[in-house]
């Protein structure tokens, strides 16, 4: 048979994944592998959106509307428990299929190797360091998780005044680590998530918020109600938030935790 008579290879099966900033690096690192693991016969692949859980969800609304490509398995949304929450109340999303991925810190970060910026493990250090500091790089203020509490941060040190100006706004965390990483500017800081700062080269974790700014985040996974396979949609919850060694390993090497 000549290969233009053949059949044309199938179509792969899409799982649509929407999910926040800080799980984009356990994603990406496992996307392999889960899909081998979801549908060994027969093609697989996800499309993937990351960004700040308002982004995300906003997101989330406006595709639900419409009508899923038949392709599609099934939409799988990874934010923060309370936007889930409220849209598992909403009937768009399985109440069943809520399962927790593990609690993320926000931190500072650094250029890496830059060691004139120490750890500020008290508010007082924390503020030195953040008036010395000629940039700071930080998620959206006004939807991402870290971004909202790291404005709130400075107003309750009363530095947003003084800072506003130097703080460079970035759509997600990732982005902003991975500006910082670019600029290399010598005693920069930034601030998001463990997780998003972990898989961004060239920036490291210098330090958690001090006691009284801390930020622990709880994510989790939950599939919406349609799609034409909703059982990859669930399997890949369950492989991902599982015990599997791969998804666990990955889990705790990006920075999640459980408490």
């Amino acid at each position: 048979m000549s290969p233009s008579s053949q059949d044309p290879s199938p179509t792969p099966m899409t799982l649509r994944v929407i999910s926040a900033g800080a799980a984009k690096g356990l994603i990406q690192d496992l996307e392999g592998p889960l899909c081998q693991v979801l549908s060994p016969s027969s093609p697989l692949q996800l499309q993937c959106s990351f960004g700040a859980v308002g982004a995300m969800k906003d997101i989330f609304l406006s595709e639900i509307k419409a009508p899923l490509p038949s392709n599609w398995a099934g939409v799988v949304m990874v934010s923060s428990q309370s936007i889930l929450a409220s849209l598992i109340q909403d009937s768009l999303l399985e109440p069943s299929s809520l399962t927790p991925i593990g609690w993320v810190s926000t931190a500072m970060a650094r250029l890496e190797g830059d060691q004139g910026i120490q750890a500020m493990s008290e508010e007082s250090d924390l503020r030195e360091a953040l008036l010395r500091s000629p940039v700071i790089y930080a998620p959206d203020t006004e939807k991402s998780t870290a971004g909202i509490h790291f404005k709130k941060v400075l107003n309750d040190l009363s530095l947003w005044p003084a800072l506003k100006d130097r703080v460079q706004n970035f759509p997600n965390g990732a982005a902003a680590m991975g500006q910082m990483a670019k600029d290399q500017i010598q005693g920069a800081l930034g601030c998001t998530q463990v997780t998003e700062i972990n898989y961004t080269p060239g920036v490291e974790v210098i330090s958690h918020l001090p006691k009284r700014f801390e930020l622990n985040t709880l994510y989790s996974a939950a599939r919406a109600k349609q799609g034409a396979h909703i059982a990859l949609a669930d399997a890949f919850i369950e492989w991902v938030c599982g015990e599997n060694a791969a998804p666990k390993k990955a889990r705790l090497e990006g920075g999640f935790f459980d408490l």
